[in-house]
């Protein structure tokens, strides 16, 4: 997966992928579910469009359970998977 983001490093779905298999991998020094789902947002920036909100409001889920079960932050959770929902 690392290196479909290093061939399509615009690709948000390749980033948000590469989050979910860094989550499976957490913890790990190598991986940063954060920074991936980060790079995922940035990348759909916002596009209206229905499959990037997809992958937007799953972006933030994820960030919502790297928070939770990786960092143990409960409160940054709760507001990543409010923000997943209203991207719905």
């Amino acid at each position: 997966l690392k290196e479909a983001v290093y061939h399509n490093p615009t690709d948000p779905e390749a980033w948000l992928y590469k989050g979910i298999i860094c989550l499976y991998l957490s913890p790990c020094p190598a991986c940063n579910p954060i920074e991936d789902f980060d790079e995922t947002l940035t990348l759909v920036d916002n596009r209206n469009l229905p499959p990037f909100r997809d992958i937007e409001s799953c972006a933030w889920y994820g960030i919502g359970v790297a928070y939770q079960k990786v960092m143990g932050e409960e409160e940054k959770a709760k507001d990543a998977f409010n923000k997943a929902n209203e991207t719905k």
